[in-house]
């Protein structure tokens, strides 16, 4: 994992043959991991006279939240006529999560024959070989436990790189052909186009590093994949877990929505609970398209799909045929009221009580039954759900069939051939009647004997 990014560039100068190169280092910081900057990440070291010496410092900062031990420093020992010294046994064995150390250095250029040989020929002269540059690394090396305590636990090198640029006057007999270049301890060279004359090298002017720390934290690291993570909104069916190294937003069915107590998470989503169900939260509720519904008293029977007889069991009110809580008799009777005027009719005892009360073409029990099987809750018979539509219409058909076994037993003598065939009709006009505009009372009856859905 690569926390810390070294970028840079080069810009010409208003002096000629003069480049100023720009390093610059973005770093996280808050990481489970140690995150070592050097500050600054480079500076140049002003050209020396033979004997002079340059002492400069730096510091190295661990952003991370895990210490390094068994630090170390690798440095060239000399370039040319220059001498570089670390002060090592300044240098502590470890770096702590968020701490720092300064690192003391000396630059000092030797005298030579050689070197004492250029500044006299410049002196006298007045002009040298030109300005040559390079540059060498100070590299901090040292060692962490990633993952510590964990099954992802490994040891790893951490290395920072404090870049030191040097100039120095150039031989007087380099007169190159190619372009002035700048070489990189990395080996990378620069090659920049000079309007200037090519023989001259690279003069240079490093200017200290530009920091952008960025306050942010993978809180995957260390975490086995599908680690969940803290969750802002535990009722959208989402969460953030660990995938391949990094939180996304995946599907968490476990959640339930917070205020829809008839849907539930499916596939990321809030989906809605099968028809019948209790609600969650307020079981009391039942569910019906995803909304609730009372229970009980159940207010509209076409939500309650999987309605259930109340317990105890709902008697329904028997009246005869006729509208619920109606007197009249008339409509259970049509048979005797049309025909108190009829001579053939009486003369038959057509007109008669038998000992219940009942008389010939008499359809109360019929109608009596129909009210009770309105009143009686079409609930799961088994295994199997019947319709309320085909309950209804199998009540529907049993009055039917129940007032013509009436016209076909109380009207069966020789003569009863045309009372007979008149009450048969009745027995359509009543079914028909029923089955047409019941429907509002087969609801009323419903509603009355059962529970939503439990």
């Amino acid at each position: 994992m690569n926390m810390v990014t070294v970028t840079w560039s080069v810009t010409p100068t208003v002096i000629q043959d003069k480049y100023e190169i720009v390093v610059n280092q973005t770093f996280e910081t808050n990481v489970p991991a140690p995150v070592l900057v050097v500050e600054p990440g480079s500076i140049n070291i002003p050209q020396l006279q033979p004997g002079q010496v340059f002492n400069g410092e730096f510091k190295v900062t661990n952003y991370g939240l895990i210490e390094v031990y068994d630090v170390t420093l690798d440095f060239p020992r000399s370039i040319d006529d220059y001498d570089i010294e670390v002060m090592t046994s300044a240098i502590p064995n470890k770096i702590g999560a968020m701490k720092s150390i300064t690192v003391p250095y000396r630059i000092t250029r030797r005298i030579t024959t050689a070197s004492i040989f250029r500044s006299l020929f410049e002196e006298v002269t007045g002009y040298g070989g030109g300005t040559c540059a390079k540059n060498f690394n100070i590299t901090i090396k040292g060692k962490c436990v990633i993952c510590p305590n964990s099954a992802y636990a490994r040891i790893v090198e951490k290395i920072a790189n404090f870049l030191l640029n040097l100039f120095y006057d150039c031989p007087t007999s380099i007169t190159p052909s190619t372009p002035p270049t700048y070489v990189l301890s990395n080996g990378t060279q620069i090659y920049i186009n000079s309007t200037s004359t090519p023989t001259q090298a690279i003069g240079g002017n490093v200017t200290p590093t530009s920091y952008t720390a960025i306050q942010t934290s993978n809180p995957c690291n260390c975490k086995d994949e599908g680690t969940s993570l803290p969750d802002s909104d535990m009722h959208d069916c989402q969460k953030q877990a660990c995938i391949s190294g990094s939180a996304k937003t995946i599907a968490d069915d476990s959640q339930l929505p917070f205020t829809d107590f008839c849907k539930i998470c499916e596939n990321g989503h809030p989906t809605n609970m099968p028809d019948g169900t209790r609600a969650r939260v307020v079981d009391t509720l039942c569910c019906f398209n995803g909304d609730i519904t009372p229970n009980n008293p159940v207010t509209f029977i076409e939500k309650c799909p999987k309605k259930v007889p109340k317990n105890p069991p709902y008697k329904s009110p028997v009246n005869g045929c006729g509208p619920q809580d109606s007197t009249d008799i008339v409509p259970s009777r049509p048979m005797l009221y049309l025909h108190l005027t009829d001579p053939l009719y009486k003369s038959l005892l057509h007109d008669l009580p038998h000992e219940n009360g009942s008389f010939d073409g008499d359809f109360i029990i019929p109608c009596d039954h129909h009210d009770t099987c309105y009143g009686t809750c079409n609930s799961q018979q088994g295994a199997t759900i019947i319709p309320d539509g085909i309950y209804k219409s199998a009540c529907d058909k049993k009055i039917g069939d129940e007032i013509a076994e009436v016209c076909r037993k109380d009207f069966d003598g020789p003569l009863d051939a045309g009372y007979r065939d008149e009450c048969l009709v009745y027995a359509k006009i009543y079914e028909f009647a029923v089955k047409y505009f019941g429907t509002s009372a087969f609801n009323n009856g419903q509603a009355d004997s059962c529970n939503c859905c439990y």
